[in-house]
């Protein structure tokens, strides 16, 4: 039973990082990669997130409308969230990246989200965290962490 909370515990840490190291790749590529268009901001969808003391905050997720390189006009919402509501009356105009992914799916990005990178740094240190939490409850076993780590790899 013990070494399936370890093995569950690995996982979830990896997957973590993982999450953390796929979001700012995401966001890296768009950025350098994507193309710049000027979008018009048709609605904002209010997130409200509640934690364990009752306190709430929110996130806002745009839908824009663009037209893209091609010539076609695309409505989309952006899945990189922003946490202040923004002061202008829609519909307003902003700056965008965007991507067209393997699914022919656009990925957008606002140019100037200050909160995107966000959800990399909450899993970097959740996974960091899990991981440094593991090797400290299994008093130095750090042999039995790397073994396990390089078995994963063969």
């Amino acid at each position: 039973m013990n070494i399936i909370i370890f093995i569950v515990a690995i996982f979830s840490g990896f997957l973590a990082i993982y999450k953390a190291i796929n979001s700012l790749d995401k966001i890296y590529s768009l950025t350098k990669y994507g193309i710049r268009a000027k979008a018009s901001v048709i609605r904002i969808r209010q997130v409200e997130n509640t934690d364990s003391d009752g306190d709430s905050t929110y996130e806002y997720f745009y839908l824009v409308n663009f037209i893209d390189n091609r010539g076609k006009e695309i409505e989309s919402e952006i899945k990189f969230s922003v946490k202040t509501k923004p002061k202008k009356r829609i519909p307003f105009t902003t700056s965008i990246f965007y991507i067209i992914n393997d699914n022919k799916e656009y990925d957008i990005i606002l140019e100037k989200n200050k909160d995107r990178n966000n959800g990399f740094y909450i899993n970097l240190i959740i996974g960091l965290g899990i991981l440094s939490y593991v090797v400290y409850s299994y008093n130095g076993q750090v042999e039995l962490i790397l073994e396990f780590i390089n078995n994963l790899f063969k």
